[in-house]
């Protein structure tokens, strides 16, 4: 991913679609981990922290990934 955007200077389409590639990785990948790994942590009381934890991270991401920054994109 840094290769290309790094290969792309200028090109804002380029880096607009690597930019929302990226974002559709992650939100999958911690949707899969939510369900998966973080349901099942929840319920026992040695997973609950870092359930929460990671669920917190989860959240700050997708606020993060909102929209992408100009510098990333130009």
């Amino acid at each position: 991913m840094r290769r290309k955007l790094t290969a792309s200077p200028g090109n804002v389409a380029a880096r607009e679609f690597l930019f929302l590639q990226l974002k559709i990785e992650l939100m999958a990948h911690a949707m899969a981990e939510e369900r998966y790994l973080h349901v099942h942590l929840l319920m026992e009381d040695g997973g609950l922290d870092a359930s929460r934890q990671a669920l917190h991270e989860h959240h700050e991401v997708d606020e993060l990934l909102g929209e992408p920054p100009d510098t990333v994109i130009r």
